[in-house]
Parts: C-alpha cells; structure tokens; sequence
C-alpha cells in the first residue's frame, strides 16, 4: 500500500468503540460460509489477530471489504437476510439495551440516530418524517465498496428487532432500496413481509402514527441509565487517538522497510527520548508498536507465496534472512515456513 492509499484509508478509520463487535460478527459469518481468513485478511489488509484486538481502530471500510468477498463467493443468495436471521443483539453492543428499553418506538429509533457514532462514525443514519410516513434512512461511505450488502444487514437486523427484541409488530410499511435485492426478491418479501422497492434513498419506512406507541420492553429507569453510558460511550469514541500519529510515522516509514525507533523519532521530529515517554504515557511501548507493524507486514508479504522468505525478510528490512526468521518467530511463535504452512 502507498502512502497516497493509507492516508485515504486513515480517513476512514473507526475511533476505538463497539464497531469490532460488527467486524468480528462479518468475518465469522464469512468464515462459515466459505471465505477462508487468507482472503479476508488480503481484502481487509489486516491481520485477524488485528481484527479480534480489544478497542482496535478498524477501517470503516473493513466490513465492505468482506462483504465483497461474500457476495462473489455466494452470488445469488440472500446472504444479508441470512446473516440477519442467525446474529445476535449484541451485534449492536449495549446500543441494542438502550433501544430495548426505550418508552416508545420513536426514542428507540432516535436512540439509534443519536448514537450511531459508537458503531461508526462514519454511519450515516436519520429519522425524516413527513405526512404519514416515518423513514429511518441508513447509509454508509463504503456502500460503493459492497454494493449495498453491508447495510441491507442493518436494515433487516432493524426489521428484526421489533419482533424479537421489543416484542411488538415494528410498523414498516415498506423498504425502499437504492439498489435490487441480493438474491431473489421473493427471499425479501418473505424475511420482511412488506413491499420492497427501489428509491432514491435506503430506509425503513414506517407508519408515523407507530412512533408514539409504548413498547412492552420499556423501562424507565435502565434506559436513562444505559442512554448515561451510552453518552460516556460516545465521548470516549470522539477523542482522538493521542498514538495514532506515531502509528502514521509506523506506517510512513514501513514504506520504505525502516523500522527503527531511532528513525520514526527523527520522522516525527523529536528526540528519541521525548518519543518513548509520549508513547509510554499512553499505556503502550515504542518497542511494542513498532513490533505489532513489523509483524502484521510480515504476514501480510508471507501470505504472497510467490515471495520468498529472503525477500520478505528484505522488503521488511532485515540484511539476513536469518535475523528475520528470528525475529518472525519471536513475534509470532514461529518460523515464517510454519507460519505459511499453518495458513493453508
């Protein structure tokens, strides 16, 4: 990747929140139907041990990625409603007891509205009302990158909930879509029971006399408590990552195969010293950064079978193929013929 396509990926990086929760739901759903993780890995340019870490920054775009390889894998089936019908609530994380608790149907989907920052913050969600109607519209940036799939598992996960989770006919009254259906329309008619039909934007359309009916779930009390986490959930996922420009300074100079701490010190501008107690007063070591970049390039280039291990220990920046495959498998617990025999 160069440093053009990293930066532009960087903008569409998630803060730390509940969006590995959906990350991690999509590869084992992809997983189970056949994706193997090498794939996953190449598509999302990250590691699986990247994608499972607790509070990681994860792509935005990670989840399209996948669901690329989903829809090519399986083309021609329904695989959003099938997703749909086998994920859980906590999909949505403690967002899905916010909303189960909520007095009515329209602080449930305002709460979803008003706190779609801590799946995303680069989901795009809105209740619009107008005459009648009532429509939850739902977008994304990477929507381009799926097709749409990613986010037709959101809008039939909503349709869902009202029956399984708030225990109450949910009121939609239509689906309208930007794009046709995956798989038979009749599989979208079935899952939502309610016309499905093309539009200039993606929503739930719901009867707006539904909004202010009472949900059977409600509970007062545990949705002011959940809606005080929720806001302390959604400051936290709005500070910035005070290590995030070394990890760019990481990246900036893993271009070039140099991995030095001395060198990234010299990239950012500071003395090595003044480097080490920034990263340290962050909870993290400069040794430990540098490591998890060195590996997660070293998997990513092993996983080219065409690439020797002399030459990946090279592009890495190693003189020796034998003071790479020491530190590989310090860094990983083996050696990089393991490593690839263990993948395949």
């Amino acid at each position: 990747m160069d440093a053009q396509d990293r930066t532009q990926r960087d903008k569409l990086r998630t803060r730390p929140g509940m969006a590995g929760n959906m990350v991690l739901a999509t590869v084992a759903f992809a997983r189970a139907h056949g994706v193997s993780t090498e794939a996953i890995e190449t598509a999302t340019r990250l590691s699986l041990s990247e994608i499972s870490a607790p509070d990681a920054r994860l792509p935005n775009d990670a989840i399209a990625q996948v669901w690329r390889l989903l829809v090519r894998a399986k083309p021609g089936r329904p695989l959003p409603l099938e997703m749909a019908r086998a994920t859980p609530p906590s999909y949505f994380g403690p967002l899905a007891w916010g909303v189960h608790y909520a007095p009515t149907v329209r602080d449930a989907l305002q709460t979803f509205r008003r706190y779609q920052g801590v799946l995303s913050d680069a989901l795009q969600m809105d209740l619009e009302e107008s005459g009648d109607e009532a429509r939850m519209l739902i977008a994304h940036p990477a929507d381009a990158i799926d097709g749409g799939a990613a986010a037709h598992v959101g809008l039939a996960l909503g349709h869902r909930f009202g029956a399984d989770v708030l225990r109450t006919p949910n009121g939609v009254v239509r689906i309208e879509l930007t794009e046709d259906p995956f798989g038979a329309e009749a599989a979208y008619l079935d899952f939502f029971g309610v016309p499905v039909v093309r539009a200039e934007r993606r929503a739930l359309v719901f009867a707006r006399s539904h909004l202010d009916e009472p949900l059977p779930t409600q509970d007062q009390a545990l949705f002011t408590t959940i809606l005080e986490h929720l806001q302390l959930a959604a400051k936290r996922v709005a500070l910035p990552d005070a290590l995030q420009p070394v990890r760019d300074a990481i990246a900036a100079n893993a271009n070039r195969g140099e991995y030095s701490a001395k060198a990234l010190a010299k990239r950012m501008g500071v003395s090595l010293r003044v480097l080490q107690r920034r990263v340290s007063a962050n909870g993290a070591t400069l040794s430990a950064l540098l490591d998890t970049a060195r590996r997660a390039n070293a998997e990513a280039l092993l996983s080219d079978v065409q690439l020797s291990v002399e030459e990946v220990g090279f592009m890495l920046g190693y003189s020796e193929e034998r003071a790479f495959r020491r530190a590989f498998k310090r860094l990983s617990g083996m050696s990089p013929a393991e490593w690839r025999r263990h993948r395949r």
